[in-house]
């Protein structure tokens, strides 16, 4: 144990003295000439985080949609530091055709002095509150394909054989942790474990969208296992040969819409707004923050007694619940419990129903969606500007774990609506 403890501290006191060398380097040689330019051109330096691909779409998507909308000053540049290597070449390609980015690892990391920059007033910080619901209904996608790389992608899926003219498909993400752990070897996830999900639960749904005469993907690079289901539409891509980093993001471009759990890969579809049902969504009090979104939640139950822990009463922790599963559940006694496949398949009958315009609320049915809204929502102080509606037949289960004061005549009514239609 010593023998270990001292290679450690050894392997952590050469990590400061890299740090304090790279410092002094960028204080001394570059710092004043940083300074300089200032003096003639305004400008920040931003970080990349590109390590995650949620964090390298929606961070830099959001800033661009920001300057779309005018909230951001046009005559500040910007200067973009890939940091760590990129979660997905081909999404970094398409960023740098909209930023300047300086691609160069060595570089990067002799520019980016995070603390020194800051200190200076020369560092921007991108962030993703997920409250930016308004700025996503107000503004079009700023990524897109080229010409060329829509003409690849599209041959690609005809070797599938899938055709590009008629054929619609719909992309399944479902969250595990062997991305994560294929990716950082040694990184403790396991407070992340809350947003997993499994595969094998979104088979119900698989079938329906493909009697609906979609092809049906199943995405992601690394996934845990195959999903216990096969069809000739029915694509487990994760295993495929045409699995690549192009792939990855064009399959969410030509999609009719995305199913999928809290995830960075779903978040592609935010960027180019794709219709997203989002399932096992985690964490409680969040909600999908684009356009043309619904989702259902997780629940809560008490660890002991197994009893459902109303919405209305859950501990509005952020740094735990999004961060730590693990301590969350020590210090609250919950667990998360994943939505049925009666569940996943119920919301997706709905959003299929909603992207066909075979969609409409009942008046019973708005009242609730607007109690919903006013008695749980508008109360919560981190995103209450957020509209996105939760799938009708949700509230129609559990409308009483959001609201204390529901009139249980009211919900019995509108499942005799449903009955009825």
């Amino acid at each position: 144990m010593k023998i270990v403890n001292k290679a450690e501290n050894t392997k952590t006191l050469f990590k400061k003295n890299i740090i304090i060398i790279w410092d002094t380097i960028f204080c001394l040689l570059i710092l004043p000439i940083l300074l300089i330019v200032r003096l003639v051109i305004s400008y920040k330096v931003v970080i990349l985080n590109s390590s995650r691909i949620g964090h390298l779409a929606l961070e830099q998507d959001i800033f661009l949609r920001k300057k779309q909308a005018g909230e951001i000053n046009n005559k500040t540049h910007y200067l973009f530091l890939l940091y760590y290597q990129p979660a997905n070449k081909q999404l970094l390609k398409m960023l740098k055709r909209k930023l300047c980015i300086i691609d160069n690892l060595t570089i990067s990391k002799l520019l980016g002095r995070k603390k020194i920059l800051k200190k200076f007033g020369l560092f921007a910080e991108m962030r993703v509150y997920a409250n930016e619901y308004d700025l996503y209904i107000n503004t079009i996608p700023s990524l897109n394909f080229t010409a060329i790389e829509i003409k690849q992608g599209e041959s690609i899926l005809s070797q599938l054989g899938f055709d590009t003219k008629k054929d619609k498909l719909v992309c399944i993400v479902v969250r595990d942790q062997a991305y994560l752990q294929a990716t950082l070897p040694g990184v403790d996830f396991s407070g992340h474990k809350s947003r997993d999900a499994d595969i094998n639960n979104f088979i119900p749904a698989m079938e329906f969208l493909i009697n609906q005469g979609y092809w049906v993907i199943r995405m992601g690079a690394k996934v845990e296992k195959r999903a216990a289901f096969q069809h000739e539409r029915f694509i487990d891509y994760p295993f495929s040969e045409v699995r690549s980093d192009f792939m990855d993001i064009f399959l969410i471009y030509v999609s009719e819409f995305i199913l999928g759990t809290s995830c960075g890969l779903c978040d592609i579809g935010q960027i180019f707004d794709k219709p997203i049902l989002a399932v096992n969504h985690v964490p409680y009090w969040l909600a999908p923050h684009s356009k043309n979104c619904l989702y259902i939640p997780k629940k809560l139950r008490n660890i002991c007694t197994k009893q459902i822990a109303p919405f209305y009463s859950l501990p509005q922790d952020i740094e735990l619940s999004i961060f730590d599963h693990v301590n969350f559940s020590k210090k609250y006694n919950l667990e998360y419990i994943e939505n049925s496949a009666a569940e996943i398949l119920k919301a997706t009958q709905e959003m299929f129903n909603r992207i066909k315009s075979h969609w409409y609320y009942s008046q019973i049915e708005k009242n609730m969606l607007n109690q919903y809204f006013s008695s749980f929502w508008d109360l919560n102080p981190y995103a209450s500007m957020i509209k996105t509606p939760i799938c009708i037949f949700w509230l129609n289960e559990n409308m009483e774990f959001y609201d204390k004061n529901f009139c249980l005549h009211e919900k019995n009514l509108s499942q005799k609506e449903i009955l009825k239609s």
